[in-house]
């Protein structure tokens, strides 16, 4: 970046690519208001600079930028103004993005049956480019579709695709993902069967929980913000079904787990 900036307008695209991809890695690692800045600036170059592409990226991932912290008509406006531009320039690789992004925004504000329709369009484009980390991604989504409506072995069924893809390519913000959703979904059948078994659910869930906050570590992949006081809430809940030993032995055993161990112990 400090290069780019030294070559004054010759730069002014890589400057803006630049920016964009740090606001990117800033976005992951939980830096929402300079990752913003950062890419607003990108997408006032690209839009000096009459870049239709370049304009739709930092528009996508501004969207990205704004769903984490919650600012879900913000980040709308974005996706929806990116996803204009791409089907304008019949940029397929990445219209599914900004598909999926929408989709996300719908299952956040519960609307469901507007985001599964966005979802199998986005799938089905990712599927028809082969596009592995897109295809895990769609999967996620259906699977937190049907989570959110209770269809717990559909969710399951889509995560364990969705994990399986994205052991595939490495994508440990992504298998950590999947591994809380797959706690919760225990969480959630300990809580229905409240029997002896119900304690083995928690058990796993927690086992999960601990797993996943391993993985991200490493990368310093952050659960999103607006996420956060849900996650807290379910890690509280399995805190008080479990007594406050067996809480932490489950946690630490599933901290202690590889990624390959994690994952297969999610699978299975």
């Amino acid at each position: 970046l400090s290069i780019y900036r030294e070559l004054g307008s010759a730069g002014k695209r890589g400057t803006a690519t630049v920016l964009i991809t740090l606001g990117d890695k800033q976005t992951e690692v939980g830096e929402y208001e300079s990752a913003s800045k950062m890419m607003k600036e990108a997408l006032e170059i690209m839009r000096e600079l009459h870049d239709t592409k370049g304009i739709a990226r930092a528009l996508w991932q501004l969207g990205a930028c704004e769903v984490r912290p919650g600012n879900y008509e913000q980040a709308r406006e974005y996706f929806e103004e990116a996803l204009q531009l791409l089907r304008q320039i019949g940029d397929n690789s990445n219209t599914p993005i900004a598909i999926s992004g929408l989709a996300e925004i719908a299952i956040r504000q519960g609307n469901y049956e507007r985001a599964n329709i966005l979802e199998v369009e986005s799938l089905a484009m990712r599927r028809e480019m082969d596009e592995p980390w897109g295809i895990a991604v769609s999967l996620g989504n259906f699977a937190w579709i049907a989570l959110r409506q209770n269809k717990l072995e559909e969710a399951e069924n889509f995560l364990k695709e969705s994990l399986s893809i994205r052991r595939d390519i490495e994508d440990r913000g992504g298998c950590a993902w999947c591994l809380e959703k797959t706690a919760e979904i225990l969480l959630i059948m300990g809580q229905r069967e409240l029997s002896k078994n119900s304690l083995k659910h928690f058990h796993r869930a927690a086992k999960l929980f601990g797993a996943a906050e391993a993985m991200r570590e490493p990368v310093d992949s952050k659960i999103d913000l607006v996420d956060q006081p849900e996650y807290e809430r379910q890690v509280e809940v399995i805190r008080e079904q479990l007594d406050e030993n067996a809480f932490t032995l489950a946690w630490g055993e599933g901290h202690s787990l590889s990624m390959a161990q994690a994952i297969d112990f999610a699978l299975h």
